[in-house]
């Protein structure tokens, strides 16, 4: 009878085994997928952050390109210049035009911010355009 006993344990620590492999190649599938997606979660906030900081250097070449234009009643073609790290480049064109006795000139501002170069997955790049009648 003892002989029975020990065939018998035998035969199940042998499914023992194979339910162990089983769940530790699941977990290990698990833990790889969890890591993943922590890693793309991470790399999609960073990158919404850089898209606010374009925004906001485009936004501050904009404001540049305004004062230019109303106050120095300039319109440069094109400018560029360097905001942490954004190279923001501001195009302007004017154009006059005469409303009755009025004469107005007309500003066309584009602004665009980029941080990077294209190809890279760090990239990010934001564009604004204004128009201003004086």
């Amino acid at each position: 009878m003892q002989a029975r006993d020990e065939n018998r344990h035998s035969g199940q620590a042998g499914i023992s085994l194979v339910q162990a492999i089983f769940i530790l190649v699941v977990f290990s599938a698990l833990g790889t997928f969890m890591v993943s997606q922590f890693m793309v979660q991470s790399r999609t906030a960073s990158l919404t952050q850089q898209g606010v900081r374009a925004y906001a250097a485009a936004q501050s070449g904009i404001e540049w390109g305004l004062h230019r234009a109303v106050n120095a009643s300039t319109c440069n073609p094109g400018q560029a210049f360097d905001v942490q790290g954004f190279q923001v480049s501001v195009n302007c064109t004017s154009s006059t035009y005469q409303e009755g006795a009025q004469n107005h000139t007309l500003y066309s501002i584009r602004s665009k911010a980029e941080y990077g170069s294209y190809p890279s997955p760090d990239y990010v790049s934001r564009e604004i355009s204004v128009q201003v009648i004086e």
